[in-house]
């Protein structure tokens, strides 16, 4: 499932607006004592971690991701992964939404790339009233 994954106050804690994709992150060194942190799981941190690096990576805050890949980069099911983003999400340190996919919402027949033929191109079927040369 995609995801938008968005942290919360992340411009009162990451002040740098003059560049676009960090390599680094600020972390309050009392983050262990934090009243929201404070009460995270191993897992939950790790997760967490997870999510301020690739917010980090984006440059903005806010990445759009799906479960899958949370699952692989971090040895978790997708399942796993949704329940833990849920935890997270109920502590107020950040929000996630699912996405639609562009096409999500367009049937496959309607879909031009994906109507190919056995050689690979494309083959666009004529429209109805149009005459087609013969063969």
């Amino acid at each position: 499932m995609n995801i938008k994954i968005t942290i919360k106050n992340w411009e009162k804690y990451q002040t740098r607006t003059d560049v676009k994709r960090h390599v680094w992150f600020r972390l309050e060194n009392q983050f262990f004592y934090h009243y929201k942190t404070s009460s995270m799981t191993a897992e939950q941190v790790r997760m967490y971690i997870f999510c301020l690096c690739e917010a980090s990576r984006e440059g903005g805050g806010q990445f759009d991701t799906n479960l899958e890949h949370i699952g692989r980069t971090l040895g978790l099911t997708a399942h796993d992964a949704e329940s833990i983003l849920k935890q997270i999400a109920a502590l107020g340190v950040l929000r996630y939404v699912p996405v639609t996919p562009a096409y999500a919402d367009v049937p496959l027949h309607n879909i031009t790339l994906h109507n190919t033929t056995e050689q690979g191109t494309v083959a666009t079927p004529p429209a109805e009233g149009i005459a087609t040369p013969r063969k």
